[in-house]
């Protein structure tokens, strides 16, 4: 008996196994938004409105906003969340709160989509949609399962018809789909008719025909026939309220009672644009995928536009493009959408649903439906470029095309340069962030902001983040618009002497409603055998000075040099290119290579005509072991002190009183540059004087006819400061500043700090005559020293 009882024990083992007690549950995902891809912020933002409940059946709207906090590797932005991984029969929407999608003008959309469950368990459902819509009466959201909120929902009715199925769906409409489920379940082969009762219970399984039916592909139109057999997950666009997108079929089956037997319907949809892939899960592969539409206006006052959508143009990780062949284009009727008269404006949004838990499904039906904005309709337009420039190599783009894999040396200077661009809009594109990733292999010195109107900012490099790809650093950006349209973040970098391989680099600027992305393109750097190494980068000397240049050669390997056979080669060139001198010298060992000093004395620079300005001077050196430096490249500024721009003509308007009086510049905010090009703490001053004011022949309307001309005027001008009134006279200077140089290189405004009452105003004394008068300031600049 004890033998018997252990047999029944290991039978009742069998048994359970059998009904799957003992399967592996399945396996809860990633948070997809860990991984997702650079976008803007979503929520808080009354552009988008999340209706609930939605449509006609009052459906609960499951949409939720996925933050992403700031961090070294990506700014703040949000994902939109439509249905939820494991959550069955769920819907959501989200869509702009005003009809922001215009019809008659160009657009571009992009996005990022994750669109997937557990691939391990079952195929992923049921998918998310792209939806132009012009609905008015509020009819956001049309049902769960194959219908993605969009299509038509069947009534799993013995009446109906393709008619009835269209006006279920969200009226005036258009729809682009990502459909991870494939809908082709025929009643009528998968479950043959019994000898009395039907095996189709329409109580255990979801409506899921929409892919029986056939679609049309890449340059097939809206007219065109659907030819092609839908084989799996695909993208696919068509009007969701237009019938002939469904072919009605019946079959018996039951609903309910043996009294509900009947033919009931279910329904094929045809399909456009068709994209699909031999991948088993090309969309649903637990990755995030970029997407892009272009909308094309009709022309010439047409009714028709175009729409061109391209999958996965992106790289996920690097945020760079990529070369794609999913791509379709189709058109768009302006009259399907009710928005082929005066008013072009639709509305535009996602939904996106899961579908049931029936056991007649091998799936499980669920999956995070997730989208991350780049660009958002009806917002500003904005766009970034990205180069990488060689200094040491004549200043020559690096790989400017992205494939030809272009190269520079080890410790060649280079210059990245990032511009980003307010293209369109009706208003600022506000609150941009840069985060710039830039190429490992390259140590970045300094870098700037510049804008368009000339103003400038430092870059903060103490923040700079590394990883193993990339360094990562973030600045913000002032407000861009169509009067200050551009920015360009500089980097002036130094690359490391290793042999080193640099990926593609993708930076992004981040602001209100739109995010444009530039690429670094990839490089790679050559080791130099010898190295060269300046303490200098840029030196300023006033002139009548020396220039005074220091450094060292070293090999790569570490092996020793012998100085006597180290040359230095140096070549100074002026702004135009023209080469002025090219001084060489061995080393020798009171002028070793290990700290080499060299100088090019005022007496040099006097002989080859070096007056004030900008120079560039190049140094080279051999090793005597055949091998040559890379050129290390010195700024060379020889400074001064001269006029620069002013606004002109100082004028003064007064109304004569008979009394005194001390009159403001007309001008508020009149100004005068000094240009300071000399070194730190070079003083200088400015003076002025003045002839005495007289009247000259009337010019105006307003002004009174006299044959006084040359009569002086009974005032003056006089120069005003926290010191006193001080006059303005021909035969005296009256000084007007007394500045000590930065060494920024900076033109100085002397009037910055006037305001009404100081800087050059006009006295007037009690027998003015009213009248046109005029005198000549006269400006000296000289040395303070």
């Amino acid at each position: 008996m004890r033998f018997g009882k252990e047999f029944m024990t290991l039978l009742g083992a069998v048994a359970i196994a059998g009904l799957g007690l003992f399967a592996a549950p399945a396996t809860a995902q990633a948070d997809p938004m860990g991984s997702a891809p650079q976008g803007i912020k979503v929520q808080d933002n009354s552009y988008f409105d999340a209706p609930d409940p939605m449509g006609p059946s009052k459906i609960t709207n499951k949409m939720t906003y996925d933050k992403v906090e700031g961090s070294k590797s990506r700014l703040p932005m949000d994902g939109v969340q439509l249905t939820h991984y494991d959550k069955h029969n769920e819907g959501g929407a989200i869509w702009s709160s005003q009809k922001s999608f215009n019809l008659r003008k160009d657009q571009t959309f992009t996005m990022w989509i994750y669109v997937s469950g557990d691939v391990n368990v079952g195929d992923p459902g049921e998918g998310m949609a792209f939806v132009l819509q012009n609905n008015k009466n509020n009819n956001q959201f049309s049902g769960t399962g194959e219908s993605l909120g969009v299509w038509g929902v069947d009534p799993e009715s013995k009446d109906g018809g393709s008619d009835a199925l269209a006006k279920t769906a969200i009226p005036n409409s258009w729809a682009l789909e990502f459909d991870t489920e494939m809908n082709d379940v025929d009643p009528s082969t998968k479950w043959p008719a019994g000898l009395i009762t039907p095996n189709w219970d329409l109580n255990a399984s979801q409506p899921s025909a929409f892919d029986l039916g056939k679609g049309a592909g890449y340059g097939n139109l809206n007219g065109g026939t659907p030819t092609q057999t839908i084989k799996g997950e695909h993208i696919s666009s068509g009007y969701p309220d237009l019938s002939t997108n469904y072919e009605a079929k019946t079959y018996s089956g039951q609903k309910g009672s043996l009294l509900t037997i009947g033919d009931y319907f279910y329904y094929k949809q045809n399909q456009y644009g068709l994209i699909s892939d031999t991948d088993a899960h090309f969309l649903a592969d637990q990755s995030w995928h970029h997407v892009t539409l272009k909308y094309t206006a009709p022309k010439d006052g047409g009714t028709v536009g175009q729409m061109y959508y391209l999958y996965d143009d992106r790289d996920p990780v690097t945020g760079a493009k990529k070369s794609s062949n999913s791509n379709a284009s189709v058109d768009i009727d302006l009259g399907r959408l009710g928005a082929a008269g005066s008013d072009s404006n639709v509305y535009w949004g996602l939904t996106g649903s899961t579908g049931d838990a029936s056991t007649d499904r091998e799936s499980s039906g669920t999956e995070d439906s997730i989208a991350v904005f780049e660009h958002i309709p009806g917002q500003v337009n904005g766009s970034a470029t990205a180069k990488m420039i060689d200094e040491t190599n004549d200043d020559k783009e690096v790989n400017p095309n992205g494939t030809s894999g272009g190269s520079i040396n080890g410790n060649d200077k280079v210059r990245l340069e990032y511009n980003v661009k307010f293209d369109s809009g009706a208003g600022d594109w506000e609150s941009i962030m840069a985060q710039l990733h830039v190429p490992r292999g390259l140590a970045i010195k300094s870098g700037t902001v510049t804008y368009k109107d000339g103003s400038q900012k430092n870059v903060d490099l103490t923040d700079i983040s590394q990883n193993s790809a990339d360094q990562t650093l973030s600045t913000s950006i002032n407000n861009l618009n169509a009067t200050n349209e551009s920015a360009t973040v500089t980097l002036n970098c130094k690359a490391e002497n290793k042999n080193y391989s640099a990926p593609a680099t993708t930076s992004n600027f981040v602001g209100n409603g739109t995010m444009a992305s530039a690429s670094i393109n990839k490089f790679s750097i050559k080791q130099q055998a010898a190295v060269l190494d300046l303490d200098q980068d840029k030196i300023n000397i006033n002139q009548g000075s020396d220039i005074n240049i220091s450094g060292k050669v070293s090999e790569a390997d570490g092996s020793a040099l012998t100085n006597s056979k180290v040359k230095i080669i140096a070549s100074l060139t002026n702004s135009s290119g023209t080469e002025l001198a090219q001084p060489s010298f061995y080393l020798s060992d009171k002028n070793p290579a290990t700290g080499f000093s060299f100088a090019l004395t005022a007496a040099d620079l006097a002989a080859i005509g070096a007056k004030s300005g900008e120079y560039k001077l190049v140094v080279t050196a051999t090793d005597g072991k055949g091998n040559m430096t890379g050129a290390e490249t010195v700024t060379i500024v020889i400074g001064t002190v001269d006029f620069g721009s002013s606004s002109g003509d100082l004028n003064y308007d007064a109304t004569i009183s008979g009394a005194g009086q001390l009159v403001s510049r007309s001008d508020p905010n009149w100004s005068f540059n000094i240009n300071d090009t000399v070194t730190s703490g070079t003083k200088w001053k400015l003076c002025a004087e003045a002839t005495p004011l007289t009247m000259q022949p009337a010019t105006g309307a307003n002004t009174p006819e006299t044959n006084d001309t040359g009569t002086p005027l009974d005032g003056r001008l006089v120069y005003s400061d926290k010191t006193g009134i001080h006059p303005l006279t021909a035969d005296a200077q009256t000084p007007i500043t007394d500045h000590v140089s930065d060494g920024s290189n900076t033109p100085v405004n002397i009037a910055s700090d006037w305001d009404d009452n100081s800087g050059i105003l006009l006295q007037l004394d009690g027998g003015a005559v009213q009248g046109n008068y005029k005198g000549t300031v006269t400006w000296i600049l000289s040395n303070a020293e």
